[in-house]
Parts: C-alpha cells; sequence; structure tokens
C-alpha cells in the first residue's frame, strides 16, 4: 500500500498555489490529482507536473471530473457529452504516467429509473474501459455517499454492478471511506465487496454528511477500515481526500499504520 493525498483542498485556488505547495512538502510522495474547477490538467499543468515527478521523485493518480458530470444520464447527449470528457481525462492519466483513473459512477434523476441509469453507467465504463487499456490505466469506480441520488452507494448495489462488469480486468472499486460512512455501509462494504477494491479515498463526517474532515475527527471506525482492508487483497494507494491541507491526515493515517506494523 502506498499513502498520498488528494487536491480537493486546492480545488477552489489557484493552480500555481497548489503547485507550489506540492513543490514545498516533502513527506507526500503519491498525489491524486482532481481534474476539475481550479486543477484541472492543460498540456502546461500536465507538464509542470511531470517536471516535478522527476525532481522530487512522486507518483501521481488522477480524479477524473465529476462537476456537472453524469455518463449515468438518461439523456444521450448529456451522457455522450459526459464520457467524451473523462475520455479527455483518460488520456490525461496516461500523460501523467498514472495507473489509476478514479470516476463518479453517475446518478439517477428519479428512482423509477434506477434501473436504467445502472445500465448507462455499466455500458459508459465498458467504452471508457476498454480505451483505458490501451493506456495501461485502470478504473476505480468510487461508490457515492447517501443522500445525493448517487448510484454505487450500497454494498449490494455494487456487487451486482461489478458481477455484470466481470469481463472487464482494469475496472475495479475506489472504497470512498468517508462516503460508505454517510451510508453505513462501510462495514458491508468491507466484507462484501473487499476483493474489488482497487483504490481507497479515506476522509472523517459525522455519518450523515459528506464532509471531508481529518481522519479521526468524526465517527468513521478506523479500527474496522484497517483491519478489514488487512483482510482483503488490497495493494493500491490510500489517498487522504479531505477539504483541508491533507498532510494533518496523511501524518495520523501514517502513526496509525505503523502502529498496526
Amino acid at each position: 500500500m502506498k499513502l498520498g493525498a488528494s487536491s480537493l483542498f486546492a480545488i477552489a485556488r489557484s493552480f500555481k498555489s497548489f503547485l507550489n505547495y506540492v513543490r514545498k512538502t516533502n513527506s507526500v510522495k503519491v498525489w491524486e490529482i482532481i481534474d476539475e474547477a481550479e486543477t484541472r490538467l492543460t498540456p502546461l499543468r500536465i507538464s509542470e507536473l511531470n517536471d516535478l515527478a522527476r525532481t522530487k521523485g512522486l507518483e501521481f493518480t488522477l480524479h477524473a471530473p465529476f462537476l456537472d458530470v453524469n455518463f449515468a444520464s438518461l439523456s444521450p447527449y448529456m451522457r455522450k457529452a459526459s464520457l467524451k470528457h473523462l475520455e479527455n481525462s483518460l488520456f490525461k492519466a496516461y500523460l501523467l504516467g498514472c495507473r489509476v483513473l478514479v470516476v463518479h459512477g453517475g446518478f439517477y434523476p428519479h428512482v423509477s429509473v434506477k434501473d436504467r441509469a445502472y445500465e448507462l453507467s455499466r455500458d459508459s465504463i465498458r467504452k471508457l474501459a476498454l480505451k483505458a487499456v490501451d493506456y495501461g490505466v485502470k478504473i476505480a469506480v468510487e461508490n457515492g455517499p447517501a443522500g445525493y441520488s448517487f448510484l454505487y452507494v450500497e454494498a449490494d448495489e455494487v456487487l451486482k454492478q461489478f458481477f455484470l462488469l466481470s469481463e472487464l480486468e482494469n475496472v475495479g472499486l475506489c472504497l470512498d471511506v468517508g462516503h460508505a460512512n454517510t451510508s453505513s455501509e462501510l462495514k458491508h462494504f468491507l466484507q462484501k465487496a473487499g476483493d474489488l477494491i482497487l483504490h481507497v479515498h479515506i476522509h472523517d463526517n459525522d455519518g450523515k454528511r459528506d464532509l471531508h474532515l481529518y481522519p479521526g475527527e468524526g465517527t468513521v471506525d478506523w479500527h474496522l477500515v484497517f483491519e478489514g482492508l488487512k483482510q482483503t487483497s488490497f495493494d493500491g494507494y490510500i489517498i487522504v481526500e479531505t477539504a483541508s491541507s491533507p498532510l494533518l491526515g496523511v501524518k495520523t493515517v501514517e502513526k496509525w499504520l505503523k502502529a498496526r506494523g
């Protein structure tokens, strides 16, 4: 397992300030870049990040755009545009040397069309995964938080959808611990979907709202998390995804991991 940090805290800041932050930070060697808003990647920004990677020995993962993006949309126009947006992000992941691209699985406008939205989500994931094979990138589908009409919220739903996608060898689950805590599904994800976990997002909350707090500041059962991961074959990236500067969160998780040997 490799521990890293997300650029989520900088999504509303300037990219220049984020780049300077990474340049000055020596304790984090893996960064997940969110290809969105102020940290949206351009050819120049990709070049700057690659220069930093060479000089500081960094690794990157990429989080695909998710604002105003829904590749499970019932509108063919919205769905096509969203998929094109993610395919563009996939190419950026390749240029950054990323092994993992995190995507949101989409959302549904009404419970009556939820099954159809899942069908369209699977179709989009298949299309994206086939392109990802050529780039050597794996697709990590993130479980959504409760209360927002996201797909992939409950462990049983995720198991069903991944069973229907089982022909794809380069697709796995991004277990978002904070999201699973909002739906009271964390234990179920670890017990039922542990072998699907490709990537992990770590943050805390009050069990209701998606607050992206530092680990230890909310109600997440962190003993359950790390013991649960230990029982799986997971050997990927653990990304601290907090709304504030992630360094405190990284140090906290490092301490927990060392204490567990």
